[in-house]
């Protein structure tokens, strides 16, 4: 029997968490797709206590994380070819990845790059993402989480079926 998954996309957390998951309780949902964008209004998921309590709020509404869109862009980007800034990219997926195995989510989506203007630029990136891919896939396996990459729109690593497979 194939059981029927209706996920809510939550991105914010107004007023708090609290009331932002007993709305969507309260509204029939079941499983959330949680967001960590970054930004006051998001979850800090590098904040212990703020964490705790998002939890804390999920386990009291009856609610499963089924999927988390890890951060993306900026310090986030996989594909960049600074690798200090890379590796730093690729640490805070890794404590993405983590939290979200806590959380009990079935997988973490990630985004292979940022916008990649330069076309000369692109083997070199599409190279780095391919790196930094490697590196999640195995932490999420360490955790027993999926990883899921994201397509993207022209113009960003991952915008075609050929630059993902």
């Amino acid at each position: 029997m194939i059981a029927r998954v209706d996920p809510v996309f939550l991105t914010c957390l107004r007023p708090t968490a609290d009331e932002a998951v007993a709305a969507f309780s309260a509204a029939g949902a079941a499983y959330l797709e949680l967001s960590l964008f970054s930004g006051p209004q998001h979850l800090d998921y590098a904040d212990a206590a703020k964490s705790a309590a998002f939890s804390e709020a999920l386990q009291r509404a009856g609610l499963k994380v089924f999927s988390v869109h890890a951060c993306f862009g900026g310090a986030f980007d996989l594909s960049t070819l600074d690798q200090s800034a890379r590796k730093a990219s690729v640490d805070a997926h890794v404590d993405q990845i983590r939290y979200s195995a806590t959380l009990g989510a079935e997988a973490v989506i990630v985004h292979p790059g940022s916008s990649c203007p330069d076309a000369a630029q692109r083997p070199q990136r599409r190279a780095a993402t391919a790196q930094s891919l490697t590196e999640l896939a195995s932490v999420a396996d360490e955790v027993g989480i999926g990883l899921a990459v994201e397509n993207m729109p022209p113009g960003y690593p991952g915008d075609s079926i050929e630059e993902l497979v």
